[in-house]
């Protein structure tokens, strides 16, 4: 299984890959091998979208699209083909999050601020490119703006540290001062990322 999926990733790296599925052939042989992966034909949309959205695209990025939908098979990919803990992690988030995240919401800069603090940039700009390729109807242009926005800003950093609330406050290590701390960050997160020392 290990020797199947190195050369897998061999060949979606390859610049003529569309060739593999547009030939009825190797098409039915890739199926019989891989029967999760259904979607191959949204990989037509790379010959529509920018040059500069398709350098951000990679041989994992391109599994993801041709694998995940709302069904278990791609929990059942990820279970039944061994691939490293580092492509897995990376395909399992974008699978939980084409599931809980909407499309509007990565198109509002204040919500894509919010997920910068709770994901990293590779997650959230993997899930927008996604969104390229199952979506009927999206505008790629306004993609690429939101997908350079979010490489210009800096995730926030939550400014209020334990060792401030024992000092100040008097709580000493424990439940209490967890708690304490993530009302506060609740409220920093809710109020766009600002607290006022009071």
């Amino acid at each position: 299984k290990e020797r199947i999926v190195d050369e897998f990733f061999k060949i979606l790296s390859l610049k003529n890959l569309d060739n593999l599925f547009n030939n009825q052939d190797s098409c039915l042989i890739l199926s019989a091998i891989f029967p999760q992966l259904k979607y191959y034909s949204r990989l037509k949309k790379q010959n529509v979208i920018s040059k500069t959205v398709l350098s951000k695209i990679d041989s994992v990025l391109i599994l993801s699209i041709m694998l995940i939908d709302n069904s278990d098979s791609t929990e059942f990919f990820l279970y039944k083909f061994k691939l490293s803990n580092k492509i897995k992690d990376r395909i399992h988030s974008l699978y939980k999050n084409y599931k809980k995240i909407k499309l509007k919401e990565l198109l509002n800069e204040k919500q894509l601020i919010k997920f910068s603090y709770f994901y990293s940039t590779q997650e959230i700009i993997d899930l927008l490119i996604f969104f390229i390729f199952v979506e009927k109807k999206i505008d790629f242009k306004i993609v690429e703006k939101k997908i350079k926005f979010l490489e210009s800003i800096q995730a926030p950093i939550f400014p209020i540290e334990a060792d401030f609330l024992k000092s100040e406050f008097g709580f000493s290590q424990g439940r209490e001062l967890g708690d304490a701390l993530k009302k506060l960050e609740k409220y920093w997160i809710d109020n766009n990322f600002n607290i006022e020392k009071k």
